[in-house]
């Protein structure tokens, strides 16, 4: 009689340790079913499910790299409306045109890996669209291929780094094959740069 009442004593207390884990599981946020499984963090609101990518640097390159992509978009659009070079229009168009193929491409991989990314230019891009509504003929020549050669050498270094480090083949093949593009730009905003220098 007295081991039946112990038996039932440590039933009820594997019972409340149990409802107890349950519960704080659930106040802290960590799906019950999987409690391992990456849904959330502080760092970045671009986030991958755990069946799709793996890595959360990998759905963070993803958001910076459609970033990169709409700033340029709006830029090269910009570059193409306020210069007065032909040479500095065309290399808008290029790079509107680049980089909205390039956004076409990280659209579709982003929806097959269920990583939710920008739809609008950053905030930086915005400020100097801004800026660049008061600027004409060569002060707005020499800001834009500035700030062109500056965001191309960090883009490079970012897809460089994903080529390198990323987990997922699809985003390291984006990254990889991206690129030789970047690099394009980058030694076309130097010429640019080098022949408009003050």
């Amino acid at each position: 009689m007295t081991n039946s009442i112990e038996f039932k004593k440590a039933h009820r207390l594997v019972t409340y340790i149990g409802v107890a884990v349950v519960c704080l599981m659930s106040v802290q946020g960590t799906p019950i079913h999987n409690a391992g499984s990456l849904t959330h963090s502080p760092k970045n609101q671009y986030l991958a499910l755990p069946d799709t990518v793996q890595n959360e640097n990998d759905a963070v390159f993803l958001a910076k790299a459609a970033e990169i992509n709409l700033d340029e978009i709006l830029l090269g659009e910009q570059a193409q409306q306020k210069s007065k070079m032909d040479d500095i229009r065309d290399f808008g168009k290029m790079l509107k045109d680049d980089h909205t193929a390039s956004l076409q491409e990280l659209t579709a991989l982003a929806g097959k890996k269920a990583i939710t990314i920008p739809q609008t230019a950053d905030m930086g891009a915005q400020d100097a669209h801004k800026k660049f509504d008061n600027a004409s003929g060569p002060d707005f020549d020499i800001e834009y291929i500035d700030m062109m050669v500056a965001g191309h050498q960090k883009a490079i270094a970012l897809f460089e780094n994903e080529a390198k480090t990323s987990g997922d083949n699809d985003v390291r093949a984006f990254a990889t094959k991206t690129l030789p593009v970047l690099h394009k730009h980058l030694a076309g905003a130097l010429a640019l740069q080098k022949k408009y220098q003050k």
